[in-house]
């Protein structure tokens, strides 16, 4: 139901978000192979700081690799300055 949802919208316009779950990654693959338009990819979670979270990114990229990733962080406010974002750069690159 939620893909032909997707391909009932210009799915040009349209972005696919993703959990860190392994059916969340299956669902996204099931949306992205019936609306191939779908340009870019939203990796939104809490606690995103942690290594696991760069892992995933990578594993995401591996399997979408022409599509666009983008992440949504939520870091608390103290480490928002000591956080090594260049870590997470380089696995979405």
């Amino acid at each position: 139901m939620l893909v032909n949802f997707v391909k009932f919208l210009n799915s040009q316009y349209t972005i696919a978000s993703c959990g860190m779950m392994e059916e969340d990654v299956a669902r996204l693959k099931q949306i992205l192979d019936a609306c191939p338009a779908v340009p870019a990819i939203c990796l939104d979670v809490a606690n995103g700081y942690s290594e696991h979270f760069v892992e995933f990114v990578k594993t995401v990229r591996s399997k979408f690799p022409e599509h666009i990733i983008m992440v949504c962080k939520v870091l608390p406010n103290k480490q928002i300055f000591t956080w090594n974002f260049s870590q997470l750069i380089s696995a979405i690159e």
